[in-house]
């Protein structure tokens, strides 16, 4: 094949897989995904602007930024007059790449927490991101809480987070380090890696507008970044945790009752006592309230009474440490449970079809989480 035929091949599965973009095809065939991130000084990955991508694992959807990189619709800076803002921060389940913009539940509790009201309106504004643990929420709540002149700052938080990397090492993303006194800071390693230095580039911005432009071209990076290009609906299926047995929460619980009650391993409880002074710090600084909601830990079903107990006390001494830095505290599994009977309802809040008790929130699970998190918002608005 001549170098004109290799031209008009390549224009050609261009022009094919755009077609499957532009009409309802995007739904059943292959697609080539495309990212919304990029590097970021600040957090070590952000949201693009103004972007839509066809999201394909779990479940097909098309999910937007806006123009100031939220996971969200278009928001002004500048707050309404009487209005009530609140900055969301959360990981990918607060970012809901598997549902449609308008069905996520940051969107839905929006529309019920404002319904009926006639006077002050309240706005949430959507920054969840992948991947987001506590530290790079909280480094994303200050960057944004007087930016957008915010009354709240929710975090959605997986409680085993904190016993993860993500609190400790800053080459990927900002992480409490110690500093030659042994005293603990932000670190932001990560600014010296090499996407984080081109991406303000010439060669930075060319590589994106090669990934934005040109399918075959974002396919063939994806196959040299992941081995494969993702490009069918669907995930491997996890094992469904078996809702009867009273052993799986064992192992999590008793890790998290070591770094809360005992304070071990040292170093994770040190920066959990930074985390969240930090966060009292930027309440206290910016007059703005501050609640966190876990989830993560799982909920026993009726018949694991003595796990079911150890998990009410934990959560209930955990809510007690962070009551005395004035931050208030959600429990999204015991909500469910209460909301829903039990947690055999609630596997079903995540995933799509055959899928269903494993991945991210399905639909069903968004609009439980809307009605949890607008319970938060009223009763933050009800305390100011």
């Amino acid at each position: 094949m001549g170098v004109v035929g290799v031209i008009l091949s390549f224009l050609a599965i261009e022009l094919l897989l755009r077609v499957i973009e532009w009409t309802p095809a995007w739904k059943v065939l292959p697609v080539v995904e495309r990212e919304l991130g990029w590097p970021d000084p600040d957090l070590g990955y952000a949201l693009r602007p103004s972007l839509e991508i066809i999201n394909v694992r779990e479940n097909r959807a098309r999910p937007t930024t806006n123009s100031l990189g939220m996971r969200d619709r278009e928001r002004a800076r500048i707050k309404l007059a009487a209005g009530y803002r609140v900055i969301l921060t959360g990981d990918s389940f607060t970012e809901a790449l598997q549902v449609e913009d308008h069905e996520t539940f940051a969107h839905l509790a929006e529309l019920e927490v404002n319904a009926g009201r006639q006077t002050q309106q309240v706005e949430l504004l959507n920054f969840g991101m992948s991947g987001a643990g506590p530290v790079q929420q909280l480094v994303r709540a200050q960057l944004s809480v007087q930016e957008f002149s915010a009354d709240a700052l929710v975090m959605v938080i997986n409680i085993n987070q904190f016993l993860t990397e993500e609190m400790s090492n800053d080459s990927i993303n900002p992480a409490y380090v110690e500093d030659a006194n042994g005293a603990l800071g932000l670190g932001y390693a990560f600014r010296q890696r090499r996407s984080q230095r081109l991406r303000d580039s010439i060669v930075g911005a060319l590589f994106f507008v090669l990934m934005d432009h040109s399918r075959i071209l974002r396919a063939a990076y994806l196959r040299y970044a992941q081995g494969a290009v993702p490009s069918v609906a669907g995930t491997q299926r996890a094992d469904f945790r078996d809702v009867r047995s009273c052993t799986p929460l064992n192992q999590p619980l008793a890790r998290q009752a070591e770094l809360w009650r005992e304070r071990s391993p040292t170093g994770a409880a040190s920066r959990v006592t930074r985390f969240l002074n930090d966060v009292a710090t930027l309440s206290k600084v910016t007059g703005v309230q501050s609640a966190i909601i876990f989830f993560g830990l799982g909920e026993p079903n009726a018949q694991c009474f003595d796990v079911a107990a150890r998990r009410a006390s934990l959560m209930s001494y955990i809510e007690t440490i962070l009551a005395s830095q004035s931050i208030k505290m959600w429990d999204a599994e015991n909500y469910i449970s209460s909301e829903l009977g039990g947690y055999e309802t609630a596997s079903e809040l995540r995933g799509f079809g055959s899928y269903i008790g494993t991945g991210h929130l399905n639909r069903m699970g968004h609009q439980v989480y809307a009605r949890l998190l607008s319970s938060v918002v009223n009763e933050l608005m009800d305390a100011q």
